[in-house]
């Protein structure tokens, strides 16, 4: 009970961190200080006479540019509000949420608005096209003294935008990954022990093991779910394999939180070294997936060594331990051989 408060505790700790890291801060510009480039996680206001120069990417939160105020470039919001009464010299994009674009707005580029509940004042000034993507559909306000035409038109999401997906999505499941690796810490930290001292004293056998069975598998599913009776078995032995590749990926990134425990000199509880051993192996798998042409591989190689040390170790219920033959100076060291005499008689 009390090693289980303890990785409460951590757990705890190791939440807020990251709640901490993620979660959205309020902002505030400065009178008369311009800004560059930014991207803010939360509430962000430019005040009257304020200048934002450069791009402005807000994310989780609400956007106020008050009148008087200018953002030199384009301005995205991503899941939050948005309120416009300033001036933008670029771009306006949001993405979820709503928003209000008041009489004394003035948009020198174009508005997009990506399933969010936009409003759009008679007076305000947009002097790009203002596009509304509403259920898969994409509306074209027509500019102001031009006739309502609805043309047939292909949305295609900026670099920009497709980026801070990408982003956005990995990170999550990175630290998703991570928080899987902190609750099997805490659930089964001796089995998680286990497979990872596994994987180290047979990683080439951990690796064929895993591969091998990433191979068959499919084909039996397959001929499982032809019929129709094994099908929920074939279903079952899916989410069963899906189950133990997760376990042997935590099981990788606690040998790596292990070692960075022992290089920092600190006893860490193994919920905190699978987390963070978990956390890291994703974010370094994440990047080197973005190598072209070989980049993928991190993932079944990985996967495929976990998962063999999974297996190898029956889920952590025993420890492989590898088998090395022994020096000859040190089997000579336990039974030393005297030399015997010419004259001593052998009986």
């Amino acid at each position: 009970m009390k090693m289980f408060n303890k990785s409460i505790l951590f757990l705890s700790i190791f939440c807020f961190l990251f709640i901490g890291f993620t979660l959205p801060v309020s902002a505030s510009s400065s009178l008369g200080v311009d800004h560059s480039d930014r991207v803010i996680f939360g509430d962000y206001t430019l005040a009257n006479g304020d200048t934002n120069q450069g791009d402005l990417v807000v994310i989780s939160g609400n956007v106020v540019i008050e009148e008087g105020a200018t953002v030199m470039g384009t301005l995205a919001v991503i899941g939050g509000g948005l309120t416009i009464n300033g001036t933008v010299n670029g771009d306006i994009v949001s993405v979820g949420g709503s928003g209000k674009i008041g009489d004394s707005a003035y948009i020198s580029g174009s508005m997009v608005s990506i399933g969010s509940n936009l409003s759009i004042s008679d007076d305000a000034t947009i002097l790009g096209e203002t596009i509304l993507e509403m259920d898969d559909s994409v509306q074209i306000a027509p500019l102001p003294g031009t006739p309502p035409v609805v043309p047939e038109v292909t949305f295609n999401t900026s670099p920009g935008l497709e980026f801070l997906r990408k982003l956005f999505s990995t990170s999550f499941m990175v630290l998703a990954i991570a928080a899987l690796g902190l609750l099997i810490g805490i659930l089964f930290p001796n089995h998680l022990k286990k497979t990872a001292k596994s994987i180290v004293n047979e990683p080439v056998k951990s690796g064929v093991l895993g591969f091998l069975t990433v191979f068959v598998s499919p084909i039996v599913f397959v001929i499982l779910a032809i019929t129709i009776i094994l099908l929920p078995v074939s279903l079952l032995a899916i989410l069963a394999l899906g189950i133990l590749m997760l376990y042997g990926w935590v099981a990788v990134g606690y040998e790596i939180g292990l070692r960075v425990s022992s290089a920092a000199k600190v006893n860490w509880e193994p919920s905190i070294i699978a987390g963070l051993g978990t956390l890291i192996l994703s974010s370094i798998a994440a990047l080197v997936a973005m190598i072209p042409c070989i980049g993928f591989l991190i993932y079944p190689i990985v996967t495929s060594v976990g998962l063999g040390g999974v297996l190898i170790s029956q889920f952590g219920r025993r420890e492989i331990v590898s088998v090395q033959a022994a020096p000859v100076q040190e089997i000579l060291a336990v039974n030393p051989v005297e030399p015997v005499s010419p004259d001593e008689k052998i009986e």
